[in-house]
């Protein structure tokens, strides 16, 4: 079982990973949208999201 921390920004990422949120949504609520960006352009296209890439 995990019981360490995130971070508000990790959180951020792995909602639009699993396809909860837009990459708009996710930059929007960030604390550091620039180390936001940097996380979200080494993944790939989040879960549950067509092949048109993430629509940023």
């Amino acid at each position: 079982m995990n019981h360490g921390m995130i971070t508000m920004d990790q959180n951020l990422r792995e909602h639009y990973m699993r396809g909860v949120i837009s990459y708009d949504n996710a930059l929007s609520r960030a604390i550091n949208p620039e180390e936001l960006k940097r996380m979200l352009a080494s993944n790939d296209t989040p879960a549950g999201a067509s092949g048109g890439g993430r629509g940023h």
